[in-house]
């Protein structure tokens, strides 16, 4: 099985999940392959991912006009790497995971007659699943209204990890240094941080500061706004840890009462997997404005909060997050709508649809 796609964790993390599924499922058998960009979060992210993991020579994100004219440029250059990874690799199937970097592996390996299923995390399905999915077999959608925008769409969900109940609460609070008599709070703009959001949060301190004796902040920034956080956060005297990356996502919802974050597909996922109330804060800068589409799913449920960036003053934060923290009720309520919304089969729908068609022609025979 070869995965490709990703440049965020986003798209990667699904993969690495149903990558461990078809490890249990098939009883060991099989190889596993990501093909990655030169990103450091995909290194970052891969680094957990089960078997190999190999560089597409070439594989940039296409910033911009410019950018993606340069992709198309490079993409013959591409697809001829893409197919000898594939023909070295021996593979049977393709998973797209989403993102510029699934193109030339997914056509490589249509080329090749090989199996190709995309997944598709977003409510608005992406460019880039828009123009693969004539050659899929299957596209993965996580929403319904979704997978009725493919020919070949399945309503599979989104696989993220699953059983968060089963993980020690108080080895988590101590991982991070947290007390478990105060609510946490968790700051996240997705794998790799967010300035806008960041500057969101520290611009809009003074509302958190008179919950400082029963409130810890958990804050994911990215690299670039770490220090600046750090200084914030002492200046009004809040306690709190600010992490450019993390890894075990898991041990930070374990603790977490509240988050407040975007709206990636894969974030939302986590979230309902969770049962995690939010405020969510879409990435306003996207043509399609996905991240939106996203978030109205969960609001519309009553699982979480609209707090649109653009809009984000002290009174909007205070009716938002400073209520939710205020309101253990509002808490239960929303924590129960996004337990509603979870799709704890995901992993397990997309690996049966990869293994059915090699179980018929008995390339496998692992089993539960």
């Amino acid at each position: 099985m070869v995965f490709a796609g990703g440049g965020s964790g986003g798209h990667l993390v699904p993969g690495v999940r149903v990558a461990e599924e078809l490890q249990r499922i098939a009883g060991g058998e099989g190889r596993y392959l990501f093909i990655r960009g030169h990103r450091r979060i995909e290194c970052l992210v891969l680094d957990q991912a089960p078997g190999e993991t190999w560089l597409l020579k070439g594989l940039i994100a296409p910033r911009g006009l410019a950018g993606k004219a340069l992709f198309v440029i490079k993409m013959p250059a591409l697809f001829a790497r893409s197919l000898r990874i594939l023909r070295r690799f021996g593979a049977d199937s393709v998973i797209g995971l989403g993102g510029y970097g699934a193109v030339p592996t997914v056509l490589a390996a249509r080329a090749l007659g090989l199996r190709v299923l995309l997944l598709e995390q977003n409510a608005h399905p992406g460019l880039a699943n828009r123009l693969l999915g004539p050659f899929a077999h299957a596209v993965c959608c996580s929403h319904a209204r979704t997978a009725r925008e493919f020919l070949n769409g399945r309503l599979t969900g989104n696989p993220v990890f699953q059983d968060l109940e089963n993980l020690d609460r108080d080895a988590a609070l101590r991982r991070f240094g947290f007390s478990a008599d105060r609510l946490t709070l968790l700051v996240v703009g997705g794998s790799q941080g967010a300035h806008g959001l960041n500057t969101l949060v520290l611009r809009h301190l003074s509302v958190l500061s008179p919950l400082a004796e029963s409130l810890q902040i958990l804050h994911i920034t990215g690299e670039a706004d770490r220090e600046w956080a750090e200084a914030e956060y002492r200046r009004f005297g809040l306690t709190a840890r600010v992490e450019s990356f993390l890894a075990d996502m898991e041990q930070a919802y374990r603790v977490t009462d509240v988050i407040l974050s975007r709206a990636g597909g894969t974030t939302l996922a986590e979230l309902a997997s969770a049962g995690l109330p939010s405020v969510l804060v879409p990435f306003p800068h996207h043509r399609d404005r996905h991240q939106y589409s996203n978030a109205r799913i969960f609001v519309q449920e009553g699982a979480g909060f609209l707090l649109p960036e653009e809009k984000g003053d002290a009174a909007s934060f205070g009716a938002t997050v400073g209520v939710m923290l205020k309101d253990s009720n509002l808490r239960a309520k929303m924590s129960r709508a996004a337990s509603r919304l979870a799709k704890p089969l995901a992993a397990r729908h997309v690996a049966e649809l990869l293994l059915a068609p090699l179980r018929k022609e008995g390339a496998i025979t692992g089993s539960e």
